[in-house]
């Protein structure tokens, strides 16, 4: 008769500290391991607790985290656990007291960092003793301190080996706290310009403005501003596309155009390349079409005729005329020599 199959005996299973080394290894295996937070079913799935044993997992759990090798939080009423590195852990374990305690705040504030005056507060610890350990955490590079750009005259700490997030530093588009204007300029002119190149199509007319008015003949200025007056209009430079037109640009492609550029040394992502197209929005110089997923610039109209003759200045022929810009003391046309403006005088 075949003997009933044996249930493991605790003492037939791998001791407590082994079994912790190997849970300890496996949630520092994956990809950014010190960003992650366990919570018990994650550990359990790991596969590494015998017969998932809670009072094993337990057991585990409160010698990593006497070792300083696990940090336990609070997060929506539940337990979690996040990775400590043994370089990290060993310098924790050789902190006073006071450091640590103020240590495991700056530690529970992640990314978005905690103020000194909360930290001072949750500590219960006197201003010089808090001063105190904030400086020797900072010169043992434990935690370090960075602008909040909501709170730009407050003092924010958070761990040495993590980077603030963009909530609390604005992003590409602050410096130590100060919006760079500069560099938003350049990447909100950037942007608009493609923009405008995948709304508008330009005019193929031939532009005599760029021409120099002596190398103009008469005969040619005296065609070309009949005909301008006879339109009542300027010349066109951009013409609007067709109902059928479907090359606007989307934010993507924005983004690709902006990092294509090379002017920057830093590759945008698209929700800061659509923090800039927001701003163009608000000015006025862009306007989002199709349901929000792509953009097109907004031209201003050119005064009417009609609105012209609402004023002595809209009457003027000089501000009206077609050859204009051409209009010179060694060209064809001039002030001196005008007989349109002569016979406005005369009117």
């Amino acid at each position: 008769m075949a003997e009933p199959k044996k249930t493991p005996l605790l003492d037939d299973l791998p001791d407590i500290k082994t079994l912790s080394h190997a849970l300890h290894a496996s949630c520092g295996s994956i990809y950014q391991a010190e960003a992650k937070l366990w919570s018990q079913e994650d550990l359990l799935n790991l596969d590494i607790i015998p017969r998932n044993d809670l009072k094993v997992l337990n057991e585990c759990l409160n010698r990593l985290a006497g070792q300083s090798l696990l940090k336990v939080l609070q997060k929506d009423g539940r337990a979690y656990w996040k990775f400590v590195k043994e370089d990290d852990a060993t310098s924790v374990r050789n902190l006073t007291s006071d450091e640590q305690i103020i240590y495991g705040h700056i530690a529970t504030a992640g990314r978005d960092g905690i103020w000194q005056k909360a930290i001072r507060t949750r500590s219960n610890l006197h201003e010089a003793v808090c001063k105190r350990c904030l400086k020797t955490l900072e010169s043992k590079r434990l935690i370090k301190s960075f602008h909040n750009t909501k709170q730009p005259k407050s003092k924010f700490y958070l761990l040495f080996n993590l980077q603030p997030s963009d909530n609390v530093t604005g992003g590409l588009f602050f410096q130590n706290g100060e919006r760079d204007n500069e560099f938003l300029y350049h990447v909100s002119q950037l942007a608009e310009r493609f923009i405008q190149r995948k709304s508008w199509c330009r005019s193929a007319a031939k532009d005599v403005a760029k021409r120099r008015p002596d190398q103009l003949p008469k005969e040619e200025a005296e065609a070309i501003r009949a005909e301008g007056l006879d339109d009542r209009k300027p010349p066109t430079k951009w013409l609007p596309m067709p109902p059928s037109y479907d090359g606007y640009p989307t934010l993507s492609e924005i983004t690709k155009d902006i990092n294509k550029s090379g002017l920057f040394t830093v590759t945008m992502k698209e929700v800061e390349v659509e923090k800039v197209i927001d701003l163009l929005c608000w000015d006025g110089r862009i306007e989002r079409i199709r349901d929000g997923t792509a953009y097109k610039t907004i031209l201003s109209a050119p005064a009417s005729s009609e609105a012209g003759r609402d004023t002595d200045r809209g009457e003027a022929p000089c501000l009206r005329c077609p050859v204009f810009d051409f209009c010179d003391e060694s060209g064809p046309v001039n002030a001196r020599s005008c007989k349109y403006f002569a016979d406005w005088l005369a009117l």
